[in-house]
């Protein structure tokens, strides 16, 4: 009994054992399916200035119910301020983040392109930054100046000596070989050290920095020809082009200013134009010329801020009345987009204030002196293609006018800095626009209405008969199109000799004659073409300017006349052609 006791004492201890196992193992939790979060950035860009220094970010977990996003944020730059700089975040929820730029340690003008790395148990982001400080120079363009209704002589200009700038060259440089991973940062430093190296070699001044959009600008050492000097850079196998800064020119003839009738805008379609749209929906024309009046009493309600790149701010307004030069640019926004239906002055082609005047100065308050390299810098800023040292445009254009041209027969070369602009501002969408020259020779069209992506303009009479200083090319690439510029004899403003237009002054209006003239009455048919068919590229705008164009093979030829006149009523699907019956 005693021995049986002692067995079943023993049992009884196993079985608490083994009960006691069991007891422990199914206490320990079941194993947990671990929650995936997902990282989202609200926005990968940024691009401040001094008058807006700073932006929130939102960190996002996009991931799975109930995971958590563990984040943080950081930069190489010690001028980035990330507040916070690393969180928590549940699925489904957001977190601010504050990016500021410490402007203490930056230099005035001097642009500052950085990244951001955002590391998270979601993935990684990567956010780009960029920063100016702003309010002075360049870096103002794009708001309006303060002297804004003062018309001052800002710089004492000379008058331009011979076909380009004796000391300065256009120079693009050849990138290095980079990987596809290269970022704008690592190409901006590779261009800076070639510059840097080119520069010590060749003993140059570096006035206007290379970047990936546009070529360097370069003074030459003292005494240096500028024409040898070009050849000796482009034959180094570093550089790509080196070419002279060429002097533009004003295409007007100017004339006294004295009322008269809107001749240009009766005999070419535009009354039945209007019925069918007269610029309802918003349009931006960017006009790059002598500057602007922003205060017309017949241009304000449609102006946007714009820049001066011969003076270096943000004050495109022109100088003092000279008897046409300074009125030039003026008189072409009046042509193509002068408020009408106000009870005041005239009416422009595109006339309803959704379209809107992009002024932009590339000459001195004269008139008189401008240089390709600032026409370079108006054509990418108009497209809204960042600059060194520029604000960036917070309107671009659709359309850019250039009623200016450099004379061909005084480049050694072709422009390809010019051309190089053109094709990034066409890439962009912008229907670009230039008068064809006024100098009545039938070899000759001047640079850039020469330009392939460039809609060329010849000048008209009311009786569709070429003007006999419109120039043509009998034997090449002759002009696009033609459109009223008036004709070269007589000096009275009114009847059909010239196009009356507003002129500075606030409440001036005057009369010119020209290719320049024609040239935003083109522009003004497409701003409102593309007011009727928004979304257009610049080939569809100039195919419906070819589908419209009068062409009577009578009285006309190719060489003379391009593809025709433009007549804005058929252009816009009106039964007409030039108010012609079809």
């Amino acid at each position: 009994m005693v021995v049986g006791a002692k067995v079943y004492k023993l049992k009884s201890i196993w079985f608490l054992i083994l009960t006691l196992l069991v007891g422990l193992v199914s206490c320990t939790p079941a194993p947990k399916i671990t929650l995936i979060p997902r990282i989202d950035i609200s926005n990968a860009t940024l691009s401040l200035t001094s008058d807006a220094p700073l932006q929130t970010v939102l960190v996002r977990n996009l991931g799975q119910d109930g995971s958590q996003l563990e984040w943080s944020m950081s930069s190489v730059s010690d001028v980035i301020i990330i507040t916070p700089s690393e969180g928590v975040v549940d699925s489904g929820k957001e977190q601010s983040v504050t990016i500021t730029v410490d402007q203490n340690n930056i230099q005035p003008n001097t642009p500052v392109f950085e990244e951001i790395d955002v590391e998270s148990n979601g993935g990684t982001k990567r956010i780009a930054l960029s920063f100016r400080l702003s309010g002075t120079g360049l870096a103002a363009c794009g708001t309006f100046p303060v002297e804004q209704f003062e018309n001052k002589l800002k710089t004492a200009a000379l008058d331009p000596l011979g076909a380009y700038v004796p000391d300065e060259l256009l120079v693009k440089y050849k990138e290095p070989l980079m990987s596809l991973s290269s970022t704008d940062s690592m190409r901006r430093v590779q261009l800076e050290r070639l510059e840097t190296d080119l520069k010590t070699q060749f003993h140059f001044e570096v006035k206007k920095a290379a970047s990936l959009h546009r070529p360097s600008l370069i003074k030459l050492p003292e005494g240096a020809d500028a024409l040898a000097f070009a050849e000796q850079l482009a034959n180094d196998p570093r550089v790509d082009y080196a070419e002279p800064n060429y002097y533009l020119q004003t295409l007007a003839a100017p004339n006294d200013p004295l009322y008269s009738d809107q001749w240009s805008l009766q005999n070419f379609g535009l009354e039945a134009a209007w019925a069918t749209d007269f610029g309802n929906n918003n349009v931006v024309v960017a006009v790059i010329d002598s500057g602007v009046d922003m205060t017309h009493e017949d241009l304000i309600d449609k102006m946007l801020p714009g820049c001066d790149f011969f003076d270096d701010d943000n004050n495109p307004n022109p100088g003092l009345p000279n008897g046409g030069k300074s009125e030039h640019g003026t008189h072409v926004a009046g042509i193509a987009a002068a408020t009408g239906n106000n009870k005041l002055g005239i009416a422009g082609v595109a006339y309803t204030t959704n379209v809107q005047i992009l002024p932009i100065k590339v000459f001195d308050d004269r008139g008189i002196t401008g240089k390709v390299d600032d026409l370079i810098d108006a054509i990418l800023w108009a497209a809204g293609i960042p600059l060194e040292g520029v604000a960036n445009n917070p309107k671009p254009a659709d359309i850019i006018n250039m009623s200016l041209g450099v004379d061909p027969s005084a480049i050694t070369d072709k422009l390809a800095s010019l051309s190089a602009a053109i094709a990034q501002a066409k890439a962009q969408g912008v229907v670009l626009f230039a008068a064809s020259g006024n100098a009545g020779q039938s070899d000759l069209i001047l640079t850039p209405a020469s330009d392939p992506n460039v809609i060329s303009i010849g000048s008209v009479d009311d009786g569709f008969g070429r003007s006999s200083f419109s120039n043509y090319n009998s034997t090449g690439d002759s002009v696009d199109f033609m459109a009223p510029g008036g004709v070269s004899k007589g000096t009275f403003c009114g009847g059909s000799n010239e196009i009356r237009s507003t002129f500075p002054k606030t409440t001036e209006y005057g009369c010119l004659r020209g290719t320049s003239m024609a040239s935003p009455f083109a522009a003004g048919v497409a701003a409102l073409i593309l007011s009727q068919n928004p979304g257009l590229s610049p080939d569809q705008v100039k195919a419906k300017l070819l589908a419209s164009a009068y062409f009577d093979p009578e009285t006309m030829n190719p060489e003379e006349y391009g593809n025709g006149i433009i007549c804005a009523d058929k252009a816009l699907g009106a039964a007409t052609q030039c108010g012609l019956s079809q």
